[in-house]
């Protein structure tokens, strides 16, 4: 009873409160940033190069070194990382904190194309910037003693989880009987 008693005895200050309230959360609500994920310009560039089926050594030879000469000289790079596979070369440039990475993408990407010409021919570059969206935020595990492997990835893809139920994961690299198709990976024993 006092609660209502309260309410109604002051009820245009409460009005008057609420309103204020209102207005001040008006205001606020244009300076407040929204989004999924921060923003948040990490310095650090990916590099994709495929090849085909070229063995790993002569990927790293004619594309990966290359490639790694050509990022070495982009200002501010504090370590490049390259991971070399059948077909395939991942690199990734690190640079200092504070870096403009738009600039230094480009800069990159000038310093590619002038080695793209020594390069092999057929070799496919892609750049990007790391992002927080490019992480992953989910990693999935199917295995089964019972069920094949094909059998595992017929179910993933009715899940959507594949490139071709919709979502992509990236590429496939096997290991005796464990496939990783990017988050997902595939496990037969």
């Amino acid at each position: 009873m006092r609660l209502a008693q309260f309410l109604t005895r002051y009820a245009r200050a409460l009005l008057f409160l609420t309103m204020i309230a209102c207005l001040f959360g008006a205001f606020s609500i244009r300076t407040v940033p929204t989004a999924i994920f921060p923003q948040l310009d990490i310095p650090r560039i990916k590099i994709m190069a495929d090849y085909g089926d070229m063995p790993p050594g002569r990927v790293t030879v004619e594309v990966t070194k290359p490639l790694e000469q050509a990022l070495s000289s982009v200002p501010q790079i504090r370590r490049i990382r390259s991971v070399t596979s059948r077909g395939s070369a991942e690199l990734t440039a690190d640079f200092q904190w504070g870096t403009p990475m738009l600039q230094t993408l480009n800069l990159a990407n000038t310093n590619l194309a002038e080695v793209r010409a020594t390069l092999p021919a057929g070799v496919a570059l892609r750049t990007q910037l790391m992002r927080p969206t490019v992480f992953p935020i989910l990693g999935l595990s199917l295995t089964s003693p019972q069920v094949d492997l094909s059998a595992l990835h017929d179910y993933a893809s009715s899940l959507a989880l594949l490139p071709t139920g919709g979502l992509l994961l990236g590429g496939t690299t096997a290991t005796g009987t464990s496939t990783d198709f990017g988050l997902v990976k595939f496990t037969s024993t």
